[in-house]
């Protein structure tokens, strides 16, 4: 993690609203109310990176998945599937870093 935390829905900078609590600086993000622990946000900022890679993984296992149903696999397959196992590898490599 490096020194300044992003807020992991909007992307604006996180700041130190006391000793214990950051919150979004963003006051049009939806969560600029919100205040919490160093920990919670960088679980939030994990959780919300895990899942946008796992939503384009989905997205482009089911975009194969139309083209294996035709029997058609070509080189934009092949390059989908390639992408699938590098966001998978993604979320792997974050699940790991919040075990550590």
């Amino acid at each position: 993690m490096t020194n300044k935390l992003h807020c992991p829905f909007c992307g604006a900078e996180l700041e130190n609203g006391n000793s214990w609590s950051y919150y979004c600086t963003n006051s049009f993000c939806e969560h600029s109310d919100f205040c919490g622990t160093l920990e919670m946000w960088q679980a939030l900022i994990s959780g919300k990176a895990a899942q946008d890679a796992l939503e384009g993984g989905i997205c482009g296992l089911l975009l194969c998945e139309e083209k294996l149903d035709k029997e058609n696999l070509d080189r934009l397959d092949i390059l989908q599937l390639k992408s699938l196992i590098h966001r998978t590898k993604e979320i792997a490599s974050i699940t790991t870093q919040e075990k550590e």
